[in-house]
């Protein structure tokens, strides 16, 4: 789920909460719909700065630190780097598949002088 709707989903909870209990103050909605996107947004900054790291380790990610692999898989999703060497494109998942190890299954050959 998108962190902004599910913002907007926590703090229309949080007002109509307080407006169920009588609250007709709305300052203090105010006050407690901008406590809650504070915490939202400290929250998602938090698990973005994760989410980075644990794509370099994902199957994906191994193509932009191993330059030298024109194929990898983890048995679930099989990636392939252009001619170029640049681009590079993946396979969706299958279903139920259980990921393994990325391993890189065609090296460039390298020439000789």
């Amino acid at each position: 789920m998108d962190v902004n709707f599910a913002a907007v989903l926590v703090i229309a909870a949080t007002v109509s909460a307080a407006l169920a209990q009588g609250a007709t103050s709305t300052g203090k909605l105010k006050s407690d719909a901008q406590k809650v996107a504070q915490v939202i947004s400290s929250d998602s900054t938090k698990t973005e700065s994760t989410s980075d790291h644990a794509s370099d380790t994902w199957v994906q990610g191994y193509g932009r630190h191993n330059k030298d692999c024109l194929e990898w898989t983890d048995t679930c999703v099989k990636c392939a780097r252009n001619q170029s060497g640049a681009d590079y494109s993946c396979s969706n998942i299958g279903i139920a598949c259980q990921p393994e190890e990325v391993i890189c299954v065609k090296r460039t050959i390298e020439k000789t002088k």
